[in-house]
């Protein structure tokens, strides 16, 4: 399940790189352009990070205190 999980975020990855990077930065300064890759980078931490917090909850479920 983890693998799974891991190659379906680096497909996540590569897409969103391949399709949104390009016309983002297309006739910027590279100033512009580490800004760009750096939003499109922070994007992506938030579902990865949403990713395996599901995962997390999915794993262990929360204990029963009596």
């Amino acid at each position: 399940m983890l693998a799974t999980l891991g190659q379906k975020l680096d497909l996540l990855l590569r897409l969103k790189l391949e399709v949104e990077l390009g016309p983002r930065v297309a006739g910027k300064s590279m100033a512009e352009i580490n800004i760009e890759g750096a939003i499109i980078v922070d994007e992506i931490r938030e579902v990865i990070n949403a990713n395996i917090a599901t995962f997390k909850t999915t794993l262990v479920p929360p204990t029963r205190t009596a």
